[in-house]
């Protein structure tokens, strides 16, 4: 008995169009950045402790990080000095990249702060570090140029 009930209410279904199917969903396009190597990210860290040392006015320290070569000591700290306030950001990693006896990683960085008496800064740029392949002392330096 139940079922006649039920059979206007089938019959009134059957004229309506079968629903249209749903277009797929389309998926924002993503890039997968590559990822750093294991070199590359201990490079990047040695380059944090760098700018952490010359943030907190530690300028001996990080001058100590640098390789030799580049400007004296005492014009490394007169020019940090300029600065009321340094701050520096790091980007990805790149390599390592093998030359020589060595093996070379490159930081893009942004830095920014205020001079001292007020006056803001900015400015991006890229940072290369390197190290020893062989031998005793195998650690991180950044590259003074």
């Amino acid at each position: 008995m139940r079922a006649w009930l039920l059979l206007p209410l089938l019959l009134a279904g059957c004229d309506r169009p079968a629903p249209k199917a749903k277009p797929p969903e389309r998926r924002a396009t993503t890039y997968a950045y590559p990822q750093e190597k294991p070199e590359a990210r201990e490079a990047a860290a040695v380059l944090r402790r760098y700018y952490d040392r010359i943030e907190a006015g530690d300028y001996d320290a990080a001058y100590a990080m640098r390789t030799p070569g580049g400007a004296d000591k005492a014009r490394f700290v007169a020019n940090f000095r300029a600065y009321e306030n340094y701050r520096a950001q790091l980007g990805a990693a790149g390599g390592p990249a093998t030359q020589g006896g060595f093996d070379y990683v490159e930081v893009p960085v942004m830095t920014t702060g205020r001079f001292v008496g007020g006056k803001p800064f900015g400015s991006t740029g890229r940072v290369m570090l390197r190290r020893a392949r062989e031998g005793r002392d195998r650690s991180w330096y950044v590259l003074a140029l």
